[in-house]
């Protein structure tokens, strides 16, 4: 009889991961969701007003030009009314090990919709510059 109640527990603990698993899928699905529609609803004159935002900083440009577009992308991303801008791929780091002395690729990437929402940022030698420890 033991046994039977410590299975009805186990059984009971699945079925509650499960469910919980399948909210937050449900959740992500829903938010990935807004950021589409977000991006998606912008008219053209928003769009070309949020990529002119980062667009000068394309190119080939020194440390001190990355800093700059860091700031701007940090600045764009505290409003929560606009479209969030990922560098490399992720969040920005509150630190950067960029030198002013270096020379740097920046390469803006826009979704399906035309919006810059990711900046790749490479040293000449080729790599993603990295958060600063």
């Amino acid at each position: 009889m033991e046994n039977a109640s410590k299975a009805l527990l186990i059984a009971g603990a699945i079925l509650i991961a499960i469910l919980l698993i399948a909210i937050g899928m449900m959740v992500f699905k829903s938010a990935n969701g807004v950021i589409n529609t977000a991006t998606s609803n912008m008219s053209d004159q928003e769009k070309t007003i949020h990529n002119s935002k980062f667009d000068m900083y394309a190119g080939n440009k020194s440390g001190s030009t990355v800093q700059a577009l860091l700031s701007a992308v940090r600045t764009n991303n505290a409003s929560k009314e606009n479209v969030q801008v990922q560098i490399n791929g992720s969040n920005i780091a509150d630190n950067y090990n960029v030198k002013n002395a270096k020379t740097y690729t920046i390469t803006m990437v826009p979704d399906n919709n035309g919006v810059i929402t990711n900046i790749e940022i490479k040293e000449d030698g080729g790599n993603n510059i990295t958060n600063a420890t």
